[in-house]
């Protein structure tokens, strides 16, 4: 009798210990799954800045306007449905309120990008980053009509033929803003919405971009 007395206590401190692991490592799972969660939120805050210092207003006439982004210290990105309507130099305006113009260097309607010079120098440009994977956040940079120097955020929805699929918002004057990964690396740039089908929408590969870029240095 007193064998299983003591079995019965054994086995509870068994069970105490055990649910005590238990308990432990429970509470470390959520620590580290908050403390990625913020490290995450901390990252995208960061980049939205990144993001934000780099992007453009460019104001091509007095009927349209669009976004734009620094990719290297005097050359600023955009579309070329954006600035097709205007002669060769374009009027921008920065996140520091700074209105500047540039000239173009080159500009391509099927691949739908224009690249200009400006003597106003931003040392916050954009790399650009060619990897980019189905269900990743994007931070996207831009200025829809009435609401300039937006952030939003997503994922890549999917892939389709030199453009990528996704959900972040956009809306007119949005087109020629930078599509960014977690890290303020470019991945696309914005081109085009779903009129029919909400967060639907697309933007030019960075792979496109670059090959644009060295046929503008020729």
């Amino acid at each position: 009798m007193r064998r299983k007395v003591l079995q019965a206590v054994n086995f509870a401190k068994y069970l105490r210990i055990i649910f005590s692991l238990l308990v432990m490592l429970f509470f470390t799972w959520s620590e580290d799954t908050n403390a990625n969660f913020q490290s995450e939120e901390q990252q995208s805050i960061l980049t939205a800045q990144k993001l934000l210092q780099a992007t453009v207003k460019i104001e091509p006439n007095s009927v349209s306007s669009g976004s734009g982004f620094f990719v290297a210290s005097d050359l600023i990105l955009t579309n070329y449905h954006v600035v097709k309507n205007n002669n060769s130099v374009i009027s921008f305006r920065t996140y520091k309120e700074l209105t500047c113009s540039a000239k173009l260097v080159r500009q391509e309607e099927y691949s739908d990008l224009a690249l200009f010079r400006t003597p106003c120098s931003n040392d916050n440009y954009l790399p650009l980053q060619e990897l980019a994977y189905v269900g990743q956040s994007v931070i996207v940079a831009g200025n829809p009509t009435g609401f300039d120097f937006s952030i939003s955020k997503g994922i890549v929805s999917a892939f389709r033929p030199e453009r990528i699929q996704f959900d972040a918002k956009i809306n007119f004057g949005s087109s020629g803003g930078v599509v960014s990964n977690l890290y303020g690396e470019v991945i696309g740039v914005t081109t085009e919405k779903s009129l029919q089908e909400a967060n639907i929408n697309f933007a030019i590969t960075a792979q496109r971009v670059n090959k644009f870029l060295q046929r503008a240095k020729e």
